[in-house]
């Protein structure tokens, strides 16, 4: 699995990354090869206010081809993170989730047909 932290028109610090990757990072290493790549971007948009919201987007990857983009904006980086990790692990459990019961579905319509079939002749 890649993965990007980047940021535009803030400076990365060392435990703003360190948090993202334990909190965002780590837990979608449990899917193992169901993930292929996971882009971060923080965002605060108006740097001349300094109680303006922050922006975390997510873009996660998979490797079915289905592309998850979730934003969550906060006043806090820390708390973006927490609410986007939050988002990411539901929405990348569903997809598979739904990916596992079409694959389960095909193939106890592929086993009825075999019967079906020997059961005819």
């Amino acid at each position: 699995m890649d993965w990007q932290i980047r940021g535009l028109n803030i400076s990365l610090s060392k435990p703003l990354k360190k948090h993202t990757e334990s909190k965002l990072i780590a837990p979608l290493r449990k899917f193992k090869n169901a993930v292929n790549k996971v882009v971060i971007r923080f965002q605060d948009a108006d740097l001349a206010n300094h109680h303006s919201e922050v922006s975390a987007k997510a873009l996660v990857i998979l490797s079915n081809g289905r592309v998850i983009e979730i934003e969550q904006t906060n006043r806090n980086y820390y708390d973006a993170i927490n609410q986007l990790a939050d988002r990411i692990k539901l929405n990348v459990s569903k997809n598979l989730n739904k990916q596992r019961d079409k694959q389960r579905r095909a193939s106890t319509r592929r086993v009825g047909n075999l019967f079906k079939r020997r059961s005819s002749n």
